[in-house]
């Protein structure tokens, strides 16, 4: 990935083990509006991949954001050390006054969050717990990958996030892209929704119409997708476009198209008589 750094922060924390993949990022545009601060995690929390910012429109006053990713394990003590360490560092960032938001993946496919349960698990319970006694709420409510909710939302202040929608999935990766406008607080104690971020607001620049989510990606015929695609005259289709919403607007209903033609859909599953 490819990012100018006179325009940007970046906050990264990479994968200790050389394996395949893993690793989180956090890209923070440059505004003279707001400042984004790395938060540092202590040396306990150095296995973990986590990082943290905090998005501050004045001194004492913003929002702080974190990113987590908790990588699957077979081994089921490595599974809840990790779980419980986990825990302990989202206790040590929700140490603030701001607004805390998590997001990520902790592949936990078996929590139902509409329904705010779980399985008879250690490993779910201990989550779970920890979210409803710090009054998170879940804010994806759409499946991201396959018939799971693995990426989540998680914020102690449902006023912070908005508009959250599916998009189509960055480069090879499996799960379902989420989109959603981050309200970040101003001096003046409301949640500012004209701010700088608006560019920014998903709502705006992206059609509910892209519901990947609808297809069985599991029985795609991908070489035919990629020969449609391949056929389009792309130079022909963005030299109307203003900016880079408008070209990947365009990109987005060409691939749903191509998909429609190329994937069957999900079965929606009727519950029979009780």
């Amino acid at each position: 990935m490819i990012v100018p750094l006179d325009n940007y922060q970046i906050f990264r924390k990479d994968r200790k083990l050389k394996s395949r993949g893993g690793g989180v990022l956090i890209v923070c545009r440059k505004n003279s509006s707001f400042s984004c601060t790395e938060i540092c995690l202590p040396a306990l929390f150095k296995d973990l991949e986590i990082t943290a910012t905090e998005i501050r429109t004045a001194p004492d006053i913003g929002i702080r954001l974190v990113l987590i990713y908790r990588p699957p394990d077979s081994d089921a003590n490595v599974y809840l050390n990790t779980c419980t360490s986990i825990i302990n560092a989202l206790k040590y960032l929700s140490n603030t006054s701001f607004p805390l938001c998590v997001v990520g993946d902790l592949n936990l496919p078996q929590i139902d969050w509409l329904k705010n349960t779980s399985p008879n698990n250690e490993l779910y319970i201990n989550f779970l717990t920890y979210f409803n006694a710090n009054n998170f709420s879940q804010k994806v409510d759409f499946y991201t990958r396959e018939e799971n909710i693995l990426d989540v939302i998680l914020t102690d202040d449902a006023e912070t996030v908005n508009n959250v929608v599916p998009l189509p999935p960055l480069a090879n990766s499996d799960h379902l892209t989420v989109g959603f406008h981050l309200n970040v607080p101003t001096d003046s104690n409301v949640l500012d929704t004209q701010n700088s971020m608006d560019d920014d607001d998903p709502s705006q620049n992206y059609s509910p119409f892209y519901d990947f989510n609808k297809f069985n990606l599991n029985f795609v015929q991908w070489p035919c997708i990629r020969q449609l695609l391949l056929s389009i005259d792309w130079n022909a289709c963005f030299i109307i476009c203003c900016n880079i919403d408008e070209c990947y607007d365009i990109f987005c209903r060409s691939l749903i198209d191509a998909i429609a033609c190329f994937a069957p859909t999900k079965m929606t599953r009727k519950n029979g008589p009780s």
